[in-house]
């Protein structure tokens, strides 16, 4: 039943919603050549049951953030319609955790493809609400998130790079990361002159 729930629907580049998107991701050094809408119910409603969950926990703090995670091509319908999978997920080095990565930044996606896609050009990302809730500091040994408090059996909701200026944030529940937009681009190259990524 899941691939007849799931939509993805291309936004035309006139559109005011494909060129904010195009403008912000330009500036990380990123031409858009495709953006996609995902509607997904199924994966809707588990991820506002995890939010409203969250949300109760931190009352009148924020408890989600925009990021952005790049999953290999052959990969992206599948995230579509399932979500999000460690196993999806392009290579990582997992230094804050067996989980699933997200970026605050796109250009950290540029700085992560600009050694491995010298062959293939062509760049595919989503743009996701992901639940973080209350997090610390990642861990290579972490599998889940750490205990809050050791005498109280309470998890964080997610681990970063760095608790003070995140980056990075690692999930391990997958149905805390909703995909809302499919982003095909491939890297500005420019040889002839410094860029901001240099």
């Amino acid at each position: 039943a899941g691939k007849y729930c799931c939509q993805v629907i291309p936004i035309e580049s006139y559109l005011q919603e494909f060129k904010d998107k195009e403008k912000q991701l330009e500036k990380s050094g990123l031409r858009v050549l495709k953006i996609e809408k995902i509607y997904n119910p199924v994966l809707e409603a588990a991820f506002q049951r995890i939010k409203r969950k969250v949300e109760g926990k931190n009352s009148g703090r924020p408890v989600t953030h925009r990021l952005y995670h790049r999953v290999p091509a052959q990969y992206c319908s599948l995230v579509c319609r399932t979500g999000f999978q460690t196993t999806y997920s392009s290579s990582q080095d997992h230094k804050y955790g067996a989980g699933i990565y997200f970026n605050k930044n796109p250009r950290n996606l540029v700085a992560d493809t600009r050694e491995k896609c010298e062959m293939d050009h062509l760049l595919c990302a989503f743009e996701a609400e992901v639940v973080t809730g209350l997090y610390t500091r990642g861990n290579r040994s972490y599998v889940v998130p750490p205990l809050i408090h050791p005498s109280e059996m309470k998890l964080y909701d997610s681990v970063v790079d760095d608790i003070h200026n995140p980056e990075v944030f690692v999930i391990f529940n997958r149905e805390q990361g909703m995909p809302l937009y499919l982003l095909t681009c491939s890297l500005i190259w420019n040889p002839g002159r410094k860029t901001n990524l240099e």
